[in-house]
């Protein structure tokens, strides 16, 4: 009953997966979905015409799927308005009233609200957990452990174990673990539930403080950053949610910027740019950033600050860890709009490359030309 939503798509249209050999193998059709010829949801909107559509090929799919007597039912009217703007929030309607569950009795209507959508959506979640054999016999409890397996996606056994006591889980907590390895196939030991919207709504209703301050920790963002990336998703689903985490992360944003920029973490570059969207969500006071000051800046721009603070601390022993800086900065330069700054960094890292080269040309030999060619092709691009 889930498989749609969970079915994630990577291309540009959204309505592909319902003509893909995946999904036609997947729902059982017995023939191919035919669409008109679909166009990038990206270039031309997702108008009325492209919901009705979407909603049409995923009832079709639904009713495929199922069988006799569950019919494909003709798109409603009323898909012009919010939330009807997300493909995801279309296909969870399409499933909702093609294949009504036992004792839901409340149309979707238009005034809706995407919360009200995913929280349906979840009542079919918990259906599923459930009959899974959760070890977890209280709702309230099934609901923490997918919860906080979803936020911090453990990735072997004793961190599952961990982060479910911490969550916290007193009883059955190793059979919970075990539980939730086999419950979302992926590549962590517990893998969140998804989609990310309906991951984040569970996040919104059961996160607690504590799991926030864990979230945001400088030195376990740096060995894992998925957590705080969640937590950064999450804040943007409402103003209730943003308002518990806002004067956590203001409070801390200071300790964490100077660590990502001494930090030389393989993790970092993602931490930044988890770091800046949550800056811009939370809106902290300025005074309480080192300077400069990078609240209001977008990504590339903190990363940029970012990487600039850790060539800096590099430059006194140089060597290959500052020309891969110097790289990197490069490339958040270019990102960023600042195309003479990245020239001239990325020079300044081929320079260096070629002094070790020079010196060792086993070791560094082929690394000039893979150092400077996205960088250069960033840094002179008109575009």
């Amino acid at each position: 009953m889930v498989l749609i939503v969970r079915r994630q798509d990577t291309s540009d249209d959204p309505r592909k997966f319902f003509i893909s050999k995946v999904a036609r193998r997947q729902l059982a059709a017995t023939e191919p979905l035919r669409l008109s010829e679909p166009k990038s949801t990206t270039a031309v909107g997702f108008g009325s015409e492209q919901r009705k559509a979407m909603y049409e090929a995923a009832s079709t799919a639904i009713a495929r799927r199922l069988g006799a007597p569950v019919t494909a039912l003709a798109a409603p009217e009323n898909l012009s308005g919010d939330p009807w703007g997300s493909p995801l929030l279309v296909v969870a309607r399409a499933l909702i009233e093609t294949a009504p569950a036992e004792g839901e009795h409340q149309p979707i209507g238009k005034a809706a609200s995407s919360q009200e959508v995913l929280d349906e959506l979840l009542i079919r979640e918990e259906r599923f957990w459930d009959k899974a054999n959760c070890p977890q016999t209280q709702p309230e409890l099934r609901r923490r452990a997918v919860a906080v397996a979803t936020m911090f996606a453990p990735t072997s056994e004793p961190d599952a174990v961990e982060i479910l006591r911490f969550s916290p889980l007193s009883e059955n907590v190793q059979s919970t673990a075990s539980w939730l390895h086999t419950l979302h196939h992926g590549p962590r030991y517990a893998n969140p539930l998804v989609p990310d919207l309906l991951a984040e709504r569970l996040i919104h209703q059961e996160a607690t403080i504590e799991w926030i301050k864990r979230a945001i920790d400088p030195d376990l963002m740096l060995l894992d950053p998925y957590p705080l990336e969640t937590l950064t998703r999450t804040i943007g689903t409402s103003d209730e949610f943003r308002s518990i985490v806002a004067p956590l992360f203001n409070g801390a944003v200071a300790e964490i910027t100077e660590r990502l920029c001494a930090s030389q973490a393989a993790a970092v570059g993602r931490c930044a740019n988890a770091v800046a969207f949550a800056i811009a969500a939370t809106a902290p006071n300025l005074e309480q950033l080192p300077p400069p000051s990078v609240s209001t800046l977008p990504a590339a721009v903190l990363t940029a600050e970012i990487e600039t603070r850790r060539v800096e601390l590099l430059r006194p022993q140089g060597g290959p860890d500052l020309a891969s800086s110097l790289n990197n900065l490069s490339n958040r330069l270019g990102e960023a709009g600042r195309r003479e700054e990245a020239l001239t960094a990325i020079e300044e890292a081929v320079t260096i490359r070629r002094g070790l080269a020079e010196a060792n040309m086993a070791a560094y030999g082929p690394r000039p030309c893979q150092v400077v060619e996205q960088p250069v092709e960033r840094a002179i691009s008109p575009s």
